[in-house]
């Protein structure tokens, strides 16, 4: 017999965090593993008119936090990092540093870019918006 049930994403992503505090549940509460567990990669809403919606960004910590996640990961490949302007990078940065100061889950902000100066640059921004982490994929040569 098939398993036919069928799970909105928020129910998904509650359910995997959850889980994730099950097996150690001090983890959260240790400042030196505080990259130890659940660490979601947001997804990058959008408004009607296609623009970037901050507000539902902000929303997507408060959801996590109240899900019990450890970490936060934005913008990565499946949060459509490669089609987001440079701005709608810096934007998102800062909204995501300000939605999450005092939730204690850890941030990771990718610096992913075309070339090393472009990594560089982001990692810069991150830097000067928060205490961070940096994500980022290799660039070739």
């Amino acid at each position: 017999m098939p398993f036919a049930a069928k799970f909105t994403r928020r129910q998904t992503l509650a359910a995997m965090a959850a889980a994730s505090t099950l097996s150690v549940p001090t983890l959260s509460l240790a400042a030196e593993n505080r990259m130890r567990g659940a660490l979601m990669i947001l997804s990058t809403p959008y408004t009607a008119s296609g623009e970037v919606d901050y507000e539902d960004l902000a929303k997507e910590v408060d959801f996590c936090g109240r899900c019990g996640v450890q970490g936060l990961v934005w913008p990565q490949n499946s949060s459509e990092q490669l089609y987001l302007s440079k701005e709608e990078r810096l934007r998102g940065f800062e909204t995501l540093v300000a939605a999450n100061r005092g939730c204690g889950m850890a941030l990771v902000l990718g610096v992913q870019a075309e070339d090393t100066a472009g990594m560089l640059e982001y990692a810069r921004a991150a830097e000067a918006v928060a205490r961070w982490i940096a994500a980022e994929l290799p660039v070739a040569g």
